[in-house]
């Protein structure tokens, strides 16, 4: 079922790792390992390079927008009653999140 979605995301470790850290004002320090966020390569080149702090706030992130997104497709019809058709399905946001919550998690985990 749809609602149970969130599932599928299962991360492997309860605290972020602390190499890769960012220093205020800098990037991720030399040598550091980082994870590619490749969705925003294209725009971004080396930029979406982010040092695994980074990563693992928006795999934080992105869990929690796959829940939100769970949770407004499994209440799509009283929510359309109260506020009116959404401009874009909660599906979109869902498998978006679920896409990056999963792939971040991933390469976390391997980390």
């Amino acid at each position: 079922a749809t609602c149970g979605a969130w599932t599928r995301i299962r991360p492997r470790s309860a605290t972020p790792p602390e190499s890769g850290c960012i220093a205020p004002g800098r990037g991720p320090r030399d040598g550091a390992p980082t994870i590619r966020a490749i969705w925003r390569w294209k725009a971004q080149g080396p930029l979406a390079d982010w040092p695994i702090r980074r990563a693992w706030y928006a795999f934080h992130v992105y869990v929690h927008l796959a829940l939100f997104f769970a949770r407004v497709e499994c209440m799509e019809e009283r929510l359309a009653d109260d506020f009116g058709t959404p401009p874009v399905p909660g599906r979109l946001g869902l498998e978006k999140a679920l896409g990056r919550a999963g792939y971040l998690g991933e390469e976390l985990a391997a980390r």
